[in-house]
Formats: structure tokens, sequence, C-alpha cells
């Protein structure tokens, strides 16, 4: 019977290399969480909100889109970048007034630009 449980462990050792190739993954992984623990499930909920609030905020642009005939798909991709960058605003400010004042800035910029186009363009026909 020693010479089953001797061969069974020379097996093993001879082995080792390719067992630890099998294994060490699962074993980094398992380390990972255990280090990174509540801050791994604090970020996932953290991306997972903010994606939500840039979708929700995108989707949000879908009338004004459509009534100002611009492509909706465009204008929906580019508001919901906007708002993964007011929602990271929001959360290295812990506050609303950062998000609040940039979207306000971008606003007015984009009317202030609207004008300046319009002036611009003017037909100077003599009257």
């Amino acid at each position: 019977m020693t010479d089953m449980w001797g061969d069974l462990v020379w097996a093993a050792l001879a082995d080792l290399k390719t067992r630890l190739v099998l294994v060490m993954p699962g074993i980094l992984a398992m380390l990972t969480l255990a280090v990174v623990g509540l801050a791994g499930a604090w970020i996932a909920a953290r991306v997972t909100r903010r994606v939500a609030q840039a979708v929700a905020f995108g989707l949000s642009h879908i009338a004004d889109a459509r009534a100002a005939g611009e492509p909706v798909a465009f204008v929906v991709l580019v508001t919901g970048l906007a708002g993964w960058v007011f929602g990271h605003l929001a959360d290295r400010s812990g506050s609303l007034a950062a998000p609040m004042l940039a979207h306000l800035a971008v606003n007015e910029a984009g009317a202030i630009a609207v004008l300046l186009v319009q002036r611009s363009t003017r037909c100077a026909c003599p009257g």
C-alpha cells in the first residue's frame, strides 16, 4: 500500500508545473477578490450607476434631437457621454452643483455658437 501512495505523490510532484498552470488563475482570482473585497463591489455598483445615468441622460434628449432634425442615435450617444462626465463630476465633487453648472455652460455655449453663426451668415444685401 505504501508503494501506491508513493507513486501518487511522485506523479503529483512530477506534474506540479502543469497543475500550477491550471490552478494559478483561480488562486489569483480568489486572492484578488479577497484583497479587493467590498471595494470591488463598490466600484462595480458605481460604474453600473453611472452607466444607467448616462443612458437615461442620453435617452432624455431623443425628443430634442427629433425636434431639431438631428440624427437621434448620434445625439443619444453624445449626450450619453456627457451624462457620464456629469456623473463623474457629481461623484468627484459630492454635489450636484458641478454637473448642473457644467450642463448650463455647455447649453449656453451652444446657444452663443448658434447666434454667432446666424449673425455671420446674414445676408448683407443692399436695401
